[in-house]
Formats: C-alpha cells, structure tokens, sequence
C-alpha cells in the first residue's frame, strides 16, 4: 500500500516533456546549417542539420536559445511541438 502511495505523489510532481521540432532560416527564408539549440539553463543542446532542421526535449515551460555566430540569438518558451525561427543578421 505505501508503495502505491509514493507511486501516485511521484507521478503528480512529475513535469511533462515536450518533443519540439523545427527549422531555423534565416530573413531571407534560407535554413541555416549548425544553429545551436540549447535548453535555457541547462547543458542539452543540438544543432541544426543542413536543411536548418532540429528537434529536442525539453520540458514544459523551459525556454529554447537558438544561437549563431553572426546572428542575434533569439528565446522562445515553446507552446506547441512545432517551433519555427527566423535569425536576424547581427546589425538588423
């Protein structure tokens, strides 16, 4: 019985993960290769591949930083699963 308890209050803390995936281009509508996808505050990242496509897990309410050199870093706190950027040149 006190093990199905503790089963029921560690499911209630648990967060939810959310899978998001998308791409990344640049204003002129070109994907950008080798873009960095972090995890506010964490050490989980990956990079883009050469069509600007990712995916990641984070969990629900965390932010994503999609970074690379030459461009202004941009945060997004995902919604939904699908998180498209657009990155501005450093200057614009």
């Amino acid at each position: 019985m006190l093990l199905l308890f503790c089963g029921v209050c560690y499911t209630s803390f648990a967060q939810e993960e959310l899978a998001v995936s998308g791409v990344v281009k640049d204003t002129k509508s070109k994907p950008l290769a080798g873009v960095q996808v972090s995890v506010k505050g964490t050490s989980q990242s990956t990079h883009t591949d050469f069509e600007g496509l990712y995916t990641i897990t984070l969990t629900k309410g965390q932010t994503l930083v999609f970074s690379l050199q030459g461009m202004q870093s941009q945060e997004v706190t995902p919604s939904s699963a699908t998180v498209d950027v657009t990155l501005l040149a450093q200057g614009e």
